[in-house]
């Protein structure tokens, strides 16, 4: 059976579609890619888990063309796939050109992107690609979600210890966590093979702390907001995109987490570049190589049509926040 497979792998989530010309055949999810997140064993685990649950059921499968996205060893993925199926053909894409294929259905414009990590993406008709960001956990990754829990649990550390602004996100975090002593938080995530994703695990607690109306909590995710179009300003302002590709996407699981994130990103960006569209995205990454064959298939249809065409067939791949 000839058909196509699209890949999305990053520091939380792997996401696998496979697909052909009729619509989707299987599905398939599974833990990060991200070594920056993971050990490099727990990233393989997590990638063959993930194609052997999309490809579950197939006999002797062809993949015509491998889509893939990966933050991570891409070797592996060439590995783990060639042991399921025969691959004909192996496309890769960039982080920013998939979230934009499939956050905008375009093939260039901007991405604001916040998941695990964060960077700030200019894609270009002419080929060219720019990113502001992208330096990891420890020296960058401002505005994502390991960014906003380590900031949380910092907060909550510090007003345990009776120094720091009173946050409801402390008791919440502890019963989370399954911690009696204060201290028992640094094991729980340094006793992790991924204490960074382990912090950007606290998100949700995080937002639901903010949806109690916690002022700390919300407050972070402002500053997120405004860190990411920091961000992309400072990106705009030396690529300097022409007019027809300044629009710009917000992709990644962080945005999901609470409204004020976006409010805030949009706040800024109507201030300092209104000329610059922002909206959110149609689809998660993983669609993008599903974009790429329909606007093959269909060079005439406008983004919007596309977005419809799309809908019902990937219904589990649509992004509602």
């Amino acid at each position: 059976m000839k058909a196509y497979l699209c890949f999305d792998g990053v520091g939380t989530t792997t996401r696998a579609i496979l697909f052909n010309e009729r619509g989707p055949i299987g599905y398939g999810q599974s833990g990060g890619t991200n070594t920056n997140f993971t050990t490099l064993e727990d990233c393989r685990g997590n990638i063959a888990a993930c194609l052997s649950e999309a490809l579950r059921g197939v006999s002797n499968p062809v993949i015509e063309t491998l889509y893939a996205m990966i933050v991570g060893p891409g070797e592996i993925l060439k590995e783990e796939l060639c042991r399921r199926a025969e691959v004909a053909n192996i496309r890769f894409l960039g982080e920013g050109e998939a979230g934009i294929l499939a956050g905008a259905l375009r093939t260039s414009g901007l991405v604001a992107m916040s998941g695990t990590g964060s960077d700030a993406f200019y894609v270009a008709t002419d080929g060219h690609r720019a990113v502001v960001g992208a330096y990891g956990a420890i020296l960058g990754d401002d505005g994502s979600g390991t960014w906003i829990g380590q900031a949380a649990l910092r907060k909550a550390i510090a007003y345990g210890e009776g120094w720091g602004e009173a946050t409801i996100f402390r008791a919440m975090i502890f019963k989370a966590w399954g911690i009696q002593e204060p201290f028992d938080i640094v094991r729980y995530i340094h006793d992790t093979p991924s204490p960074f994703r382990t912090v950007a695990s606290a998100v949700p607690v995080i937002a639901e702390a903010a949806r109690r109306g916690d002022r700390v909590c919300l407050e972070l995710f402002s500053e997120a907001g405004r860190l990411m179009a920091a961000q992309m300003l400072a990106l705009i302002r030396r690529e300097r995109p022409p007019e027809d590709e300044r629009i710009c996407v917000c992709c990644g699981g962080t945005w999901k987490a609470h409204p004020r994130m976006y409010e805030s990103f949009v706040e800024q960006m109507r201030i300092f570049a209104p000329d610059v569209p922002v909206q959110k995205p149609a689809f998660e990454h993983v669609m993008a190589g599903v974009v790429i064959n329909e606007m093959a298939a269909k060079p005439e249809l406008s983004p919007d049509a596309l977005r419809v065409r799309l809908a019902e067939r990937y219904a589990p791949y649509r992004i509602t926040w």
